[in-house]
This record gives C-alpha cells, sequence and structure tokens, in this order.
C-alpha cells in the first residue's frame, strides 16, 4: 500500500472522511474567488435591470422570483373512508348561511334612511 493511500480500494470509507457539514466545495470556493476578482455584485445588476423594466414585465418577473420565496402548493388527493357525517356538515353550512342572511339584513336596513311622512303623505 502506498503512502498515500489511507485504505484499500473497495474497503468502505473511514469514519469522518469527505467534506464537513457547512464546508463549500473546491468549484464553490473557486467560484466565489472569481466573482469578488472580478467585482461582480449580482444583487445591484438586477436591480438596475429591473428598474429598466417597464410595469408589466416588472409584474412578470416579480410572480416568477415569488416560486422562490414561496413555495408552490401542491394539490392533494384525498379518499374519505368510513362513516362521512353529512348531517353536521350541513347544518354548520346553514348556520353559516343564516348568519351571512342576518347580517345583510341587518346592514341593508341600517343603510335605509327611515322615512317621515307628514298628514299630507308627503315628505
Amino acid at each position: 500500500m502506498g503512502e498515500g493511500r489511507r485504505f484499500k480500494k473497495g474497503d468502505p470509507r473511514p469514519k469522518g472522511a469527505g467534506r464537513k457539514k457547512g464546508q463549500l466545495s473546491k468549484r464553490s470556493v473557486f467560484l466565489q474567488d472569481a466573482l469578488t476578482a472580478i467585482k461582480w455584485n449580482l444583487l445591484e445588476d438586477v436591480k438596475a435591470a429591473y428598474e429598466k423594466l417597464d410595469n408589466d414585465k416588472k409584474v412578470e418577473y416579480g410572480l416568477k422570483l415569488m416560486e422562490f420565496v414561496y413555495p408552490k402548493r401542491t394539490a392533494v388527493d384525498m379518499n374519505i373512508t368510513g362513516d362521512l357525517k353529512i348531517d353536521s356538515f350541513t347544518e354548520a353550512i346553514s348556520d353559516v348561511n343564516k348568519l351571512i342572511t342576518t347580517e345583510t339584513i341587518e346592514v341593508q336596513a341600517r343603510s335605509i334612511p327611515e322615512a317621515t311622512h307628514d298628514e299630507s303623505g308627503t315628505h
């Protein structure tokens, strides 16, 4: 076995071998150093380019960038097994409808000005 080799080919890797957590790869370090050497600031360039766009393009690109900030929602397929209690669900919806109807009537009643009538029947 050569002096540079610490284990034989085919043997499992020793514990603790490889890059440690948080340590950058050689390629990442090289890229960071190269960008630093040319003094390239991506955020400043993106901001300058963004300011030159018309409003429609700003919205279009803003929506595309939001995917990186707010993850897309995925549809969830649900299968319900067992007894489904429709009655309690129907009652809950009925209660909400009654509440909405009551609130709407109260709001409408408040928005109608009260008419005052004199004996001649005019306002």
